[in-house]
Order: C-alpha cells, then structure tokens, then sequence
C-alpha cells in the first residue's frame, strides 16, 4: 500500500464482545459494525463514492474533489455513539433507531464531502 491508501484506512480494532453483556457477536452483527466504520472513513481527492443526488432517487459515481477527513473518533467510539451494541445489526426498536440518526447526523451536520461526477468533463 502506498502511504496515501494507509491514510484512508480506518482503525478497525473493534471489540468482538459486547463489553455489556460479554455476549460475543454474531458474524453478521460483526460485519455489520465493519460497514459502518468503513462508510466514514477520510477520503482523498481521486477517490470513488457513489453519491445519492437529493432531488432524485438515484446513485451516481461520483470522485472526490476535496479531502474529507473523516472521524476524529476511533471505531469503538463511533460505534458506542452510533449503533446499539446490545443488539448488533438489528438497530432494535424504532426509537432506538430514531436515537441512533440523530447522534449520526449530528456528528455529520457541517461535514459535505466535495464530489464531481465522474461522466463530467473537466
């Protein structure tokens, strides 16, 4: 890997135990966790993201223009703040859930990663 990849790579060093319960995670509550670490990691100029435009359902390929740092908080911290570790994947009930958004959104309320569509010329 080149020093630039390695700076985009989240510490990944979650627990494979629920530090509540002892309980150890199941497979899918574990990768699970792995995508919610991995879809706010930094980003560099270059890199690919698919982008959801807000005026339409659709996705589109999209390339970062502008680095975006990411999280300043390691994985198990963004975890205890984002997802209900009692209950892994399944979120839990609807007001946990709803909980869960609103700390997620407010972590990420001033922070737009700058994009250009890839099929755009420069």
């Amino acid at each position: 890997l080149d020093s630039a990849s390695s700076s985009t790579t989240p510490d990944l060093k979650i627990p494979e135990v629920d530090l509540s319960t002892g309980k150890k995670y199941t497979k899918k509550d574990q990768a699970f966790r792995l995508l919610e670490v991995n879809r706010f990691r930094a980003l560099l100029p270059g890199d690919y993201v698919a982008a959801k435009l807000s005026s339409r359902d659709l996705w589109i390929l999209a390339r970062v223009v502008q680095p975006y740092p990411g999280l300043s908080l390691s994985a198990a911290d963004f975890l205890a703040l984002c997802c209900n570790t009692t209950t892994g994947g399944d979120g839990g009930g609807s007001s946990t859930a709803a909980q869960q958004q609103k700390r997620r959104d407010a972590l990420f309320r001033d922070k737009k990663v700058v994009i250009k569509d890839v099929e755009e010329k420069d």
